[in-house]
């Protein structure tokens, strides 16, 4: 906390003189008071009250023991006191209290208030009496009071007297008139008002801080500069506004010039409430306010004062150290206020020497008059600045000539003319070069002309060289009579126009870069031309004329446009490959894509390049193994690759060839991917087909194998079942011949089921047929005759043949399973054999209800759908079921022959390979899988429909 160093604070500091005297009479009056209070208690007898201890009576006779000095002191009392009885009835009062009723103090005796005052003050003044004896306790309050006919604001004080037994026995009252304070008080209040008022619209931020730096109060403009709100303002120390000055390390000299009251005035920074900081002028003194000394500290922002010094500062700085020549001169005079270091070096004068000089004595061929014509524009404000040339001398007396832009200002808050003054010595050398240039053009094949900013662009200027260059005579130019927008093609001119006509309009930008254009010359001929425009200026920035050399390159416009014909063939015939083609950089990344590649991956080519190889065709952020173009890389040779594309479920040829630059580096790699879904699918087929061919070859010959002995064993059972007959006399005979009947023995050989065991030969037997059959089925698929036959008949007859099968109503409960018809309307008739077509759906319908009974999972009624639709060439039947569906590792395999998910010896294998075989080779078509594991499965049958079949068998 902060306090004034040196600085005692004195009763004086607080108080002034008139409360000082006051404070004094009310602690006079409390004595008296005290002394009326011991007097009652000890009934006019003090030294009985006191219990007669030596102190108190001591204090006693000090105080009251000179009844002359007391009355004097009670009567000459400001305040006017009284006693009343517990009735309000006046008992005593004091003399300043008895002038104001205009009577004598001992005539107050026996009187009530209304008596002497006004009834609504009179009854005022009971009750509150009465408040006062009920409560037991002190009361004070303010009113108003008629004494004399004069409205007066007193400050009333009640206080309850005691007597021995505790009880209220009288009351004491003090009236303390306050008129005038509550007078000066309002006055105050009010100027105190005008002063906040005053305070609030200044311009400056006001704060009044205490002795400690606690902020008591701040203006509008101290919140608004500071970014606080005034309760968040009343909450801070000066120290979080302003530091540098209310820390702990200020500089003590100023707060001893503040001690002696003297104002401060004193350059800080004040912070925002956002942590920024601005510059301040503060002035800082002390103001006593309510008996306290304060801090009024008033804040001007002067960072604009000093912004303004620093821009005088850095402009000085700029001119200075500008690597240009600057004069600075008065208007009036033309006397150099300032010259910046590169004019001075130039023209071999101090500072102090040219501060002596004018512009008119280092530049004798201007003179005062002629000055003032060239100003005479700024002056009425129609020019900004005015460019003329003329001559300066410097101190050697050699000359030198110069271009000044001139313009005016105010600098020191005085007119000045400022001249940029540019040295003309290399511009005329260079244009002396430039005419040697022009003799260098006219012997080339480029050509230099000049062209003004006029309708059609008439030729100033045009190098001797556009006869041999352009077949035009030099004077065609000269004379008006050819200009130079006649020249252009007119295929070209509106291009050429804009691009001039825009550079021109644009003060900012003297040149113009074109693309090369057409001119046509002399004899009719077409010439391509490269120009790069340069303009010429005025002092107003406005275009005057064009400068621009024509270089003639049409041997290499020609060049580029059999390129461009050449790039376009390839173009042609890069997107007229069929197969993805792109080019590939070192990181692996596509930068060339064509056409079919776009439309195949079904990606724009801008979605392409610039993506990875292995992103676009396996959709992964990792290289393929065994990635060709590494190879190729590593190897400098052509590779392949076969790469299946999961997303697009396409198989794709991968070749991958290097291409070398001169110095056998690889840039690229031509990256060809080739669909060969469909061959790999011809493939597989072929090769299913051998293996089916094999697999016949294998089952005939284990058939063949098998079907013998299993011939042995039914003739065998066949002998034994005869041999045990009841109703034949030979067995009967034959079994007497042994002592035995062939009832004991039937009866013997059941008890031992024989019998049992019998037939289940018999049906293992039977069944191995039925399996040897289905081998020889399989391995001898017969042509027979094809008929024209409707599909949807054929699919109720397999079903009918389904829903009679023993095994598939006792076993699979086909009964039971919801059969769904989606039928389509327009399916024409179909050329097949109708037997092995009922038998593959048969088959089909098999493997649903099989795979839907098996499955302990099932929670739905198992449901079969039948769907059939058509295109243009096929015909199509799909046998939907909501079984368990396939394992994706296993749903390649279900067309091989003996391959079953069943237990050993329920199921062969064979349904769907002799399906496969019917549908594939026997009638054309095409049979297929789909499956949702967890979901069900679709197996689906294509069918060519009549007329295929019949030109594919006319073939035949």
């Amino acid at each position: 906390m902060h306090l004034l160093p040196g600085y005692t604070v004195k009763i004086m500091d607080f108080f002034r003189p008139d409360e000082i005297i006051l404070i004094l009479l009310v602690i006079m009056a409390a004595i008296l008071v005290k002394r009326l209070l011991l007097k009652k208690k000890a009934g006019n007898k003090p030294h009985q009250y006191l219990e007669g201890s030596g102190k108190n009576i001591t204090l006693y006779n000090q105080f009251f023991g000179n009844k002359a000095l007391y009355e004097a002191l009670f009567d000459n009392l400001p305040q006017r006191i009284f006693l009343k009885d517990t009735n309000s009835v006046f008992i005593s009062c004091n003399k300043r209290f008895a002038d104001d009723l205009q009577i004598e103090p001992r005539d107050i005796s026996g009187k009530t208030d209304f008596d002497i005052f006004q009834a609504r003050q009179a009854e005022k003044c009971r009750s509150t009496d009465q408040q006062v004896i009920s409560s037991r306790q002190n009361l004070t309050y303010e009113d108003e009071y008629f004494l004399l006919k004069n409205k007066r604001i007193i400050n009333i004080t009640k206080i309850p007297i005691m007597d021995e037994q505790g009880n209220v026995s009288q009351v004491l009252g003090i009236f303390d008139d306050i008129t005038k304070d509550k007078q000066t008080a309002l006055a105050l209040l009010e100027r105190e008002e005008q002063f906040r008022t005053l305070v609030q619209q200044a311009g400056d931020a006001i704060m009044l801080a205490d002795m400690k730096g606690k902020i008591i109060d701040a203006n509008l403009k101290t919140c608004e500069s500071l970014g606080y709100t005034r309760n968040e303002l009343l909450n801070l120390h000066m120290m979080s506004i302003d530091p540098v000055i209310w820390s702990r390390d200020n500089p003590p000299e100023l707060w001893k010039k503040l001690g002696t009251g003297q104002p401060v005035i004193y350059e800080s920074r004040y912070y925002r409430k956002d942590g920024s900081t601005f510059l301040v002028e503060i002035s800082m003194g002390l103001l006593q306010m309510a008996g306290r000394n304060l801090i009024l500290s008033t804040a001007r922002d002067i960072t604009p004062r000093h912004l303004a010094l620093k821009r005088s500062a850095s402009l000085g700085q700029i001119v200075e150290d500008s690597s240009g020549e600057i004069y600075i001169l008065s208007r009036d005079s033309f006397m150099f206020v300032q010259v910046n270091r590169g004019a001075r070096k130039n023209i071999q004068y101090s500072a102090d020497e040219l501060r002596a000089r004018n512009l008119l004595e280092i530049a004798p061929e201007l003179t005062r008059s002629a000055l003032r014509r060239l100003t005479a524009g700024i002056h009425k404000g129609t020019q900004d600045r005015i460019t003329f040339e003329t001559v300066f001398i410097r101190k050697d007396r050699s000359s030198y000539p110069v271009e000044i832009h001139l313009q005016q200002a105010e600098y020191l808050y005085k007119p000045v003319y400022v001249l940029y003054v540019q040295d003309l010595t290399r511009r005329k050398e260079a244009e002396s070069e430039l005419k040697r240039a022009f003799d260098i053009i006219n012997t080339s094949s480029s050509v230099a002309i000049i062209w003004d900013n006029e309708q059609g662009w008439p030729v100033r200027f045009v190098s001797n060289n556009v006869e041999k260059i352009l077949k035009y005579p030099v004077d065609d130019f000269l004379s008006r009579r050819l200009r130079y927008s006649m020249v252009i093609h007119p295929g070209d001119i509106d291009r050429v126009e804009q691009e001039i006509n825009t550079a021109a309009a644009n003060k900012e930008q003297n040149i113009v870069e074109h693309q090369p254009y057409r001119v046509v010359t002399g004899d009719g001929g077409v010439r391509w031309v490269a120009v790069q425009t340069y303009i010429t200026r005025d002092s107003n920035q406005s275009a005057l004329s064009f400068q621009g050399i024509l270089e003639d390159i049409s041997v290499l416009k020609e060049q580029e446009i059999a390129l461009r014909i050449k790039q376009e063939e390839w173009e042609r015939t890069f997107n007229a490959i069929p197969d993805i083609v792109t080019l590939l950089d070192m990181n692996l990344q596509v930068t060339r894509i064509n056409k079919a590649g776009s439309i195949l991956l079904g990606l724009a080519p801008d979605n392409i390049i610039g993506r990875s190889c292995y992103d676009l065709f396996r959709g992964s952020t990792l290289i393929c193994p065994e990635c060709p173009v590494l190879e190729s890389f590593k190897t400098f040779q052509p590779r392949t690759r076969e790469i299946y594309h999961k997303k697009l479920d396409k198989t794709f040829l991968v070749s991958t060839s290097p291409v070398l630059n001169d110095k056998n580096e690889i840039i690229y790699i031509v990256h060809v991917a080739k669909d060969i879904s469909e061959r790999k699918m011809l493939e597989k087929q072929l090769f299913m087909s051998e293996k089916m061919a094999t697999i016949a070859g294998l089952a005939a010959g284990v058939a063949h194998e098998i079907n013998t002995p299993l011939s042995a064993i039914l003739q065998s059972l066949h002998v034994i079942q005869h041999a045990l007959d009841d109703n034949n006399p030979e067995n009967r005979a034959t079994a007497e011949k042994y002592g035995i009947t062939i009832e004991k023995l039937n009866q013997y050989l059941k008890h031992m089921e024989i019998h049992y065991f019998l037939g289940g030969i018999r049906e293992s037997a039977m069944n191995a047929s039925k399996i040897i059959n289905s081998l020889l089925d399989f391995s001898r698929p017969r042509k027979r005759d094809r008929i024209e036959s409707d599909l949807h008949e054929l699919v109720e007859s397999s079903l009918n043949l389904a829903r009679a099968d023993y095994d598939l109503k006792k076993k699979y409960d086909i009964l039971n399973v919801d059969v769904i018809k989606e039928f389509a309307d327009d399916l024409p008739r179909i050329y097949c054999v109708p037997m092995e077509i009922e038998q593959v759906i048969l088959n089909l319908l098999k493997n649903a209800v099989h795979a839907m009974t098996d499955n302990p999972d099932q929670r739905d009624k198992p449901r079969i759908t039948i769907r059939t639709y058509r295109n243009n060439t096929d015909v199509f039947l799909e046998v939907e079921d909501n079984g368990p569906g396939i394992k994706p590792e296993i749903i390649k395999n279900i067309f091989d022959p003996f391959f079953t998910t069943k237990d050993i010896g329920v199921g062969t294998g064979l349904g769907l390979s002799v399906s496969y075989t019917i549908s594939n080779e026997n009638h054309m078509g095409n049979i297929w899988v789909e499956s949702d594991f967890g979901k069900g499965t679709t197996l689906k049958l294509r069918l060519p429909i009549k007329s295929e079949m019949e030109s594919a068998l006319d073939v035949e």
